[in-house]
């Protein structure tokens, strides 16, 4: 299949942006287009309780556009990727390291921490996830045929004060006295649903769970997804998949948890020809607590 149709970029949590790869291998990530760096701003509001009155009352927050993601490039792969809080302060610094075309090894040493990443042919087999030279997670993939079918990861116990740099970490951190005789303290298993070339439905399930603590469903536009294929760029999550590994841009996220509560995101965007320059996701999480009850994200693409 050509360039046109696989696509890879980096953008936290939320984007998708702008160039074409090949889908040679679940490790490869090569561009047309090159970002240079991305922009993101915020504002929203959430419920804030008032511990005098027990009044909530709206608490109004706003991030100001600022340089979030530095990249530097080695020809068509990324080298390194820098990221910055809104202070402009350096918060990550990512380099890659590829073999034979694929990337084996993801280090941050901002935080001390390492992915390795191993392949059976062309697809994903595992990640061990590093840090201080010690391994909190392993992830392993199922596929069928040619497309990604299960991930499942397995949360070890840390006694670290690092918990809040990585999502995975954070888990093992805050259950480490829950460990079993592995040493495992929560596993997590990704059930991955394909409609053609984009990821339809995903379902959660928790250690040995028999019903899922989450699903998610996604709809998409009809233009090209820059996230595509960089399956090395972020730990595994929900929400985050579709923008790794779906062919189009996200439109639409439900998100229903297993005690029935609903949440939705919307996704509109700035193209310049086929690919987005621009992405705007919304939500309202429409619950109660010290939480953000509205957001607004824009990430703006800038390229070399």
């Amino acid at each position: 299949m050509r360039a046109a149709g696989y696509i890879s970029l980096a953008a936290a949590c939320v984007a998708m942006l702008m160039f074409t790869a090949c889908k040679k291998s679940e490790g490869v990530y090569a561009s047309k287009k090159k970002i240079a760096c991305i922009y993101t701003a915020k504002e929203g509001w959430y419920t804030n309780l008032d511990p005098n009155d027990s009044t909530f009352s709206k608490k109004y927050y706003q991030t100001s556009k600022y340089k979030s993601e530095n990249w530097e490039w080695e020809k068509r792969k990324p080298s390194r990727i820098t990221y910055y809080n809104p202070d402009g302060i350096k918060s990550g610094e990512e380099q890659f390291t590829y073999k034979s075309g694929k990337v084996v090894m993801k280090t941050d040493r901002t935080n001390s921490s390492k992915a390795e990443f191993t392949y059976n042919d062309k697809m994903l087999e595992s990640v061990h996830w590093y840090v201080d030279g010690a391994v909190y997670a392993i992830s392993k993939f199922t596929h069928d045929g040619k497309q990604m079918r299960e991930i499942k990861t397995s949360v070890f116990s840390m006694n670290t004060g690092k918990s809040g740099c990585c999502p995975l970490l954070s888990k093992a951190y805050d259950r480490k006295n829950k460990a079993d005789a592995a040493g495992i303290v929560y596993s997590e298993r990704l059930v991955i649903t394909w409609e053609t070339d984009n990821i339809s439905h995903i379902e959660c399930y928790d250690d040995d769970s028999e019903t899922p603590i989450a699903t998610w469903t996604f709809t998409y536009d009809t233009k090209s997804n820059p996230l595509r294929n960089f399956w090395t760029k972020r730990e595994y999550y929900g929400s985050i998949l579709p923008h790794l590994g779906s062919m189009n841009n996200l439109l639409n996220e439900k998100i229903v948890t297993r005690d029935g509560k609903e949440y939705n995101y919307t996704y509109q965007y700035k193209y310049d020809g086929d690919y987005p320059t621009e992405c705007v996701r919304s939500h309202n999480e429409g619950e109660e607590g010290n939480y953000p009850r509205q957001e607004v994200v824009t990430m703006t693409y800038n390229y070399e």
